[in-house]
């Protein structure tokens, strides 16, 4: 069977149930496996933030790429450890703005006619809006997005190689949650200079 797919077999046999206050989480296995996404995607987003850095003004689809990525490798990392870890809440802290971005780009098609989570009127205000992804160097994916009714845009960024550390940061996390030797990828990026 492949990896990821479960026949109902080995479901009630995992080696331990991970709760919390009293509620079933997760396996141990399902926490092994949204770990190794995460490790998967943090490779994704190294290669990407690489590209962006070398192609400079000509990174934005790298620069790009590696913002989906890095959200999707913070994902699998805190379904390791959880939203309350001191790894995920500096995570949360030093990134602010990754999962914002992240969906901006991811559903573009909205944004592009005004249709965004993030558009959406907070008073019931209509109004024009406005959507205008940015890059102009080889570090950061700005977005300036304005809800209708907003007279000012609000700015959205994520400088992709800060984010890289601090997503490798709290994938280090998950791998020492899980007792799992730092890969080479976590080992460098994780080094304090």
């Amino acid at each position: 069977m492949a990896p990821g797919w479960n026949d109902g077999e080995n479901e009630a046999s995992e080696l331990t149930r991970i709760t919390h206050k009293g509620v079933e989480v997760a396996s141990l296995g399902k926490k092994k496996q949204f770990f190794s996404y995460a490790h998967a995607f943090l490779v994704a987003a190294d290669s990407h933030a690489t590209a962006a850095k070398d192609k400079g003004v000509d990174g934005e689809v790298d620069g790009m790429m590696c913002v989906i990525a890095l959200q999707n490798s913070a994902v699998g990392a805190i379904k390791v450890v959880g939203k309350g870890h001191v790894a995920a809440l500096e995570f949360f802290d030093e990134v602010p703005d990754l999962k914002n971005v992240r969906d901006m780009l991811t559903h573009f098609d909205d944004y592009t006619i005004g249709k965004g989570d993030l558009q959406k009127s907070t008073d019931g205000k209509k109004g024009p809006f406005g959507w205008m992804p940015m890059w102009n160097s080889d570090e950061t994916v700005a977005i300036l997005n304005r809800a209708k009714g907003e007279d000012v845009p609000m700015l959205y960024e994520v400088p992709i190689h800060a984010a890289l550390k601090s997503t490798a940061d709290l994938v280090a996390a998950a791998s020492k949650f899980l007792e799992v030797e730092l890969s080479p990828l976590l080992t460098k990026l994780t080094e304090t200079e």
